[in-house]
């Protein structure tokens, strides 16, 4: 007598589920030889479907063994049921895309992994919306990184170098303007420092090197006219001549520095452009003679000074 085709197929389906071993909880029912689950008769790894269950009987993972070790696809739980994480493991370790949730079911994370170590693009997530975003190269962040307010708008955004930031980053506030631009080397501040007023004008600049303020400081008031201008070396000690300026450009008062303190001649001028004072000092004293000007340009008396 002849079958139909049909028949072949349903019986061989049917003998290939009749031979699939049942899942079996791998924590309990399997000895943990060094890592690899090992049969308790046998003693030979393990193969096939397995779960792990907490104390309260709910299912905390699922997944497969291969010769002990997990490989394939697996699933975690919370203890309350909802799914906790999930991705795929290669001789125990894992690889390729994993992706985490809260324990109230929203999505937080997507990471991948190359033999066990974080590689490839990340993401995390705030209340369903994605935040951060970058990359990983063995196990450190590496390459561009992005993250966004809630509204969408991006809030930073850099380098990373060995897990350190590298190279230009930038900041914006949750309206889209940009404040802040600075530069990194192996995780520390080197290069040129800008930061930005809500109008858009410039409000500081200065340059810094392997972490500490160095060299040009300029401070702008928010109409666009520079405030004040000099050097910084190690300490933020302000070094060599500085100049400042009134609100409507107007130069008041030039004075110099040594490591922080006022050192040298220090000159003031009244709004006109006439000489207000002149004085020296030395270690952030006075030191010799003190001569000021009437707006007029005529020489203060010594009586008029006091």
């Amino acid at each position: 007598m002849k079958f139909p085709p049909q028949i072949y197929i349903i019986s061989f389906v049917i003998f290939l589920h009749c031979c699939e071993k049942d899942a079996i909880n791998y924590k309990k029912d399997l000895n943990n030889v060094n890592g690899s689950y090992h049969e308790k008769i046998s003693g030979e790894p393990y193969s096939g479907k397995v779960f792990s269950l907490y104390d309260s009987g709910m299912t905390r993972e699922n997944g497969e063994l291969k010769n002990g070790k997990k490989e394939g696809f697996f699933t975690n739980y919370y203890n309350s049921g909802q799914k906790k994480n999930e991705g795929n493991y290669f001789n125990d370790l894992k690889n390729g895309e994993w992706i985490y949730w809260d324990e109230n079911g929203q999505k937080y994370l997507e990471e991948n992994y190359v033999d066990g170590k974080k590689h490839g693009l990340f993401t995390l997530f705030e209340d369903g919306i994605k935040r951060r975003q970058g990359s990983y190269l063995n196990k450190l962040k590496n390459g561009l990184f992005i993250e966004w307010y809630d509204n969408g708008l991006k809030k930073q955004k850099g380098n990373f170098k060995d897990g350190l930031q590298d190279g230009e980053w930038i900041y914006w506030d949750e309206e889209g303007k940009k404040y802040l631009k600075e530069s990194y080397e192996k995780g520390q501040k080197n290069g040129f420092f800008t930061e930005w007023y809500e109008n858009g004008q410039k409000s500081i600049e200065q340059t810094w090197k392997n972490g500490k303020k160095d060299g040009l400081f300029t401070e702008w008031y928010e109409n666009g006219y520079k405030k004040q201008q000099g050097l910084l070396g190690d300490f933020n000690y302000k070094m060599g001549k500085w100049t400042y300026w009134q609100e409507n450009s107007i130069k008041y008062l030039e004075e110099n520095y040594v490591d922080g303190k006022k050192h040298g001649i220090q000159i003031g001028w009244y709004e006109n452009g006439i000489k207000s004072i002149e004085q020296n000092y030395k270690n952030d004293l006075k030191e010799g003679s003190f001569t000021a000007w009437h707006e007029n340009g005529k020489k203060k008396t010594n009586c008029e000074v006091c």
